[in-house]
Formats: structure tokens, C-alpha cells, sequence
């Protein structure tokens, strides 16, 4: 995934290729695709959670898995 300095700065475009890449990640047909997104979900949620910092990506995944 392409990601720049701040995902809040990033084109909302963009943005929402990045979020739908993310959904295809969790939802691949592959178990160890899907394992990978999942934990990914989860470093992002407990590292940066809804920080603006450059490393912080939460805010790409979908609504949906962020319960």
C-alpha cells in the first residue's frame, strides 16, 4: 500500500483506493491474506489508534472491521 507522510493530508481519492485495498486484503479468499489485514487492523489500532502522526494508518481501515 502506498501511504505518504500524514494519511490526513492524503486525496480523498486516494484515500478511498487505499481504504478498498484494505477491505480486499480482508476479505481475500486467502486465510493468511486475510490473518495479515486483520493483524495489521490491530497494530494500527493499538499503536496510533486516531492520531495524526506519519506512521499512523487506522483511519484506512474500513469502517465495517473497526469494531
Amino acid at each position: 500500500m502506498l501511504l505518504r507522510k500524514t494519511n490526513r493530508n492524503t486525496f480523498t481519492d486516494e484515500k478511498n483506493r487505499l481504504i478498498s485495498a484494505f477491505h480486499d486484503l480482508l476479505t481475500s479468499d486467502i486465510k493468511g491474506i486475510r490473518r495479515m489485514a486483520r493483524d495489521l487492523a490491530i497494530y494500527a489500532y493499538y499503536s496510533t489508534y486516531n492520531t495524526n502522526a506519519p506512521n499512523a494508518f487506522f483511519d484506512l481501515v474500513p469502517i465495517e472491521y473497526r469494531k
